[in-house]
């Protein structure tokens, strides 16, 4: 997304991008959710659960400014940038 972004892309390009996050994103949770309902002792699953939510209502935020304004703004990529790293470091 910053990449295209940078280069000027245009809306609808940038716009294949996101939604293509988006897809992901919510497939990878569901997929992790699932999992996570497999283990009978993992104690954080509604937290867990919470925060997915919680991050989508973020990333579906982004996208409407990002529809609105057709501009991607430094907080979606620093809210992008914080949520990979978090999510990969655990």
């Amino acid at each position: 997304i910053f990449t295209k972004a940078e280069l000027r892309r245009s809306k609808e390009e940038i716009r294949q991008v996101i939604k293509k996050l988006t897809n992901l994103t919510v497939q990878h949770f569901k997929h992790e959710e699932s999992y996570f309902s497999s283990l009978e002792d993992f104690k954080h699953q509604q937290a867990h659960k919470d925060a997915h939510r919680d991050l989508l209502v973020k990333l579906h935020s982004h996208t409407a400014s990002f529809e609105r304004s057709g501009q991607v703004s430094d907080d979606f990529i620093i809210f992008l940038k914080v949520w990979l790293v978090a999510h990969i470091s655990g």
